[in-house]
Parts: structure tokens; sequence; C-alpha cells
């Protein structure tokens, strides 16, 4: 990746020659160039992941007020890279695909009990005002995990295919390498004009923060959103007790 934005910078930087207008001059000597003034570099990339990855883990906090959350550390050791779980499949574009697959169900049930968090219980119950809390909260922490992937997938990924990161469906673009367990992403766009399809494999920590969105945060969110999501009302990862009843007085449990 940033073998990839290095050059791209260096040629941006030689378009000054035709374009003064552009104000942008190489700065060999933090590896970078400068736009309008503003110096960017690798540590200026390497700071915007982390500022992203920061973002996330403080709207993660916001959750984990109100449940027992699992942390991403704890979902990748436990299911991502545990090797009794095969992420052994055909991939869309690639192999021979099922468009009914899902990533999900790549996971035994036997571990799902361990991936949806559960409600504290001094937060008593499961109200409209959580539930809605819970639906922006990680409506909000997507922003930061889109830039954290748009950073580590490298060239070319475009924008609007970072909008749809779909784990189920004839759309599936998210699968976990057997090999690395690291995530890979389907794409068919190449800026040569062909339509080949590809694989684009993320590093280990954003694989992590993905992993975690698509098997904990998105289910939650869909839990949240209820029948805004009638869809998925009947994948079993979607059971939620006391959902369905905000005034419901027992202490309520997300479970996979």
């Amino acid at each position: 990746m940033w073998k990839w934005i290095k050059i791209l910078y260096h040629e941006v930087a030689q378009e000054t020659a035709l374009k003064d207008s552009y104000r942008i001059t190489l700065v060999p000597s933090s590896d970078g160039i400068s736009v309008c003034g503003k110096l960017f570099n690798r540590e200026y990339v390497r700071g915007f992941y982390y500022a992203c990855k920061a973002q996330f883990d403080n709207f993660w906090e916001e959750l984990n007020d109100y449940f027992y959350m699992p942390t991403v550390v704890d979902i990748a050791g436990l299911i991502l890279r545990n090797r009794d779980v095969l992420f052994r499949e055909p991939k869309r574009g690639i192999d021979e695909y099922l468009e009914n697959d899902s990533f999900l169900q790549m996971i035994p049930v036997k571990y799902r009990e361990i991936v949806l968090p559960k409600l504290r219980r001094d937060t008593n119950k499961m109200t409209a005002a959580l539930k809605n809390k819970v639906a922006v909260a990680i409506d909000e922490l997507t922003v930061p995990l889109m830039w954290m992937i748009h950073f580590a997938v490298g060239y070319p990924y475009r924008y609007p295919e970072l909008q749809l990161l779909a784990f189920a469906g004839p759309q599936r673009n998210v699968y976990v390498d057997d090999t690395t367990r690291r995530i890979q992403l389907y794409t068919d766009y190449n800026k040569n004009g062909s339509s080949e399809p590809r694989l684009k494999t993320l590093d280990g920590l954003t694989s992590d923060y993905l992993f975690y969105f698509v098997t904990v945060l998105r289910q939650m969110q869909i839990c949240a959103l209820g029948n805004s999501y009638d869809a998925f009302k009947n994948d079993p990862w979607m059971d939620v007790v006391g959902f369905e009843d905000p005034d419901q007085e027992q202490t309520e449990t997300l479970r996979g």
C-alpha cells in the first residue's frame, strides 16, 4: 500500500511543472509531498489510520457501558485464528459460488454463544432508547472502519465498493483466507478497464476489526433495528431475548 502511495505522490509532484496552481511540492527529507503547505507522508497515513482505530474503540467503549462486550482480540483469538474453525469455501467470481452462502455459516454453532454480548445487570432492560443507542453507535463507527479498510486493502479499491461490504447473498464480497486468517475483499474493478475478479487481502489488525464488525457489531445493530431488518428475522444469529418488548422486567441477554 505504501509503495503505491509513494509512487502516486511522486507522480503528482511532477505535475507541478505543468500546473503550478496546484502548489504541490516534493519533500524528499520526509519522503512525502506538500499540498498547499500540508505535508502528506508515511507518518501522516499511519497517524490517520490509528486515529480512525481510536474512534472505533471509543464507540466500542460506549457500547461496553451497557453490555458485556467481547473485545476485538477475544473474537480474533477464539474464532478468526482458531484452526478448528474452517474458512475453506468457494468465492464469488473466483470459484463456483453458491449465492445463498453466508460468511456466518462458516462459524460452528458452539462458538456463537461467545459472539453476541450480554446486557449488563445494572442496565436492567433493553429499552427503545438503548436500542437506538446501539444502532447509532454502530452506524457511527462504520465510518472510521471504512477508512481503516481503505488504507489497509491497497490499490485499487474504490469508495463505492467500501460502501457495500456484504457477508452474505449474491453481492457477497467478504471472505476469510483459511491459510492466513486474514479478510479478503472481492472486487472486479481495475483502472485498465477490465473486470477481472480479484481478492484484496487486508492486514492482520484491520482483518480483526472487520471480522469483529461482521460477527458482533453488525448482528447487534440488526437486532436493535428490529423490523427495519425484517428480511433477517429468520437468521438464528439474530435471536434476541427481550428485544421485542422494551418494558420486559427480566435481565435481557443477546444470544447467538
